[in-house]
């Protein structure tokens, strides 16, 4: 039986169990990938009725944006959710199919009738649209369903959720494996997760520029502004598409925007971040003035800003609304709607 074959199985037994009956989605269980080392996270998707996944988060990391989104302060934006390392199999109707995913049902000897869900598998990938597994996914998530499947089936099944939590939540079980006489042989092990803080970002300056902003005048405009994810695809020949981001900035009285620039995150979220410091000088470069304040919904975007714009006596302040900035990125996600 081939990885694809495996992985239809599979998800038609966990489709049979259905575990979102009985597990909600911050009852993670852990498993170690023997294909990357990695420590996968599975979540189950759909207590409330709406949507039927199993997702795996790839890495500490992940797991760490994942909780990101659990907190009940924080308002999950798109991109929050689509930045996560991820791999998903999904249970869909088969509208949703893609040609891709019905060529592969019909190579691997697959069929399903009437109006039953089908599986669907894709790869998450910060910045990137979602996309087919790769042969290396496709081994990883056969490991990692299988592994799910011998916790929530086992005898014991509703320990492991008892030990995770009685030792506080970084504590996790976590299906780990070793290789003797070149079988794998799996155990059960509870291990403290430690999320690893974020790595700073090296942000490329250039002096000249700097040095000429911090000699011009601050005026009386407000600007606010905006980093976001935008639903425009692009798709490059032999490359994984991705969606575009875009820095959105607005000046509030007069409710124009000012610049609106295009972003790649094809090299990697933390690169397109880097850049955007350097986009505000080259665009502040060119006035003459610069605005009194900055205001922004943005927690990513006052860390990375914020420090350099009080350097040039701006005052900035993170608002949890902003009218001007709303309007113009209606305007703008209602012409990406039309495109």
């Amino acid at each position: 039986m081939n990885n694809w074959s495996k992985l239809y199985s599979l998800a038609d037994r966990i489709y049979a169990l259905k575990p979102w009956q009985f597990m909600l989605e911050d009852e993670l269980i852990g498993v170690r990938d023997p294909v990357t080392d990695t420590i996968g996270f599975t979540s189950v998707m759909g207590n409330l009725g709406e949507h039927y996944a199993i997702t795996v988060y790839l890495g500490e990391s992940a797991l760490g944006q994942f909780l990101q989104l659990s907190n009940p302060e924080i308002v999950p934006s798109p991109e929050m959710v689509l930045e996560i390392p991820q791999l998903m199999v999904s249970f869909e109707e088969k509208e949703y199919l893609d040609k891709e995913d019905r060529a592969v049902m019909k190579a691997s000897g697959v069929s399903y009738k009437g109006n039953t869900l089908r599986p669907v598998f894709r790869s998450y990938r910060p910045g990137m649209v979602p996309w087919f597994l790769e042969e290396r996914e496709l081994e990883s998530m056969v490991s990692f369903l299988e592994q799910f499947l011998e916790v929530v089936v086992s005898a014991d099944a509703g320990k492991w959720k008892e030990k995770s939590g009685s030792e506080g939540q970084d504590i996790f079980l976590v299906r780990d494996y070793k290789v003797v006489g070149g079988k794998i042989s799996w155990k059960n092990t509870y291990k403290e997760i430690l999320i690893p803080e974020p790595e700073e970002l090296s942000i490329p300056i250039d002096m000249d520029l700097l040095n000429k902003a911090r000699k011009t005048p601050v005026g009386k405009n407000i600007f606010e502004i905006d980093f976001f994810l935008t639903p425009a695809q692009v798709e490059e020949t032999n490359q994984r598409p991705y969606f575009t981001y875009m820095l959105l900035l607005v000046d509030q009285q007069s409710e124009l925007i000012i610049s609106s620039e295009v972003m790649n995150p094809s090299e990697g979220i933390d690169n397109m971040l880097s850049q955007i410091p350097g986009l505000l000088l080259e665009l502040f470069s060119k006035r003459t003035s610069l605005p009194k304040a900055v205001y922004t919904t943005s927690l990513r975007l006052a860390e990375i800003l914020f420090p350099m714009l009080q350097d040039f006596g701006i005052q900035c302040q993170i608002k949890p609304r902003l009218r001007s900035l709303e309007m113009a990125k209606s305007s703008l996600m209602e012409y990406f709607g039309r495109s």
